[in-house]
């Protein structure tokens, strides 16, 4: 699971934005999920920096869907 994070970090860093929309939602939720759950912390750790670099060109849909939860995503950084 923690190369999972580590890889989709990669992608939304070296893909295109608009390649990468539509499978945004999916993501952030599964990371969500990650977050809130007690894992490994370099796993917590992979999947904050993931939602952060997803954040970055897709802030809307990371803000939607994180509202409630924002502190499981700041606590691993």
């Amino acid at each position: 699971c923690m190369n999972a994070c580590w890889a989709l970090g990669e992608l939304m860093d070296r893909l295109p934005a608009a390649v990468m929309a539509p499978h945004v939602p999916d993501a952030v939720t599964r990371l969500r999920r990650v977050l809130m759950k007690d894992h490994d912390s370099g796993l917590l750790r992979n999947a904050a920096i993931t939602l952060s670099r997803i954040a970055q060109n897709h802030g809307a849909v990371v803000a939607t869907k994180m509202d409630d939860s924002a502190a499981y995503w700041i606590e691993p950084l």
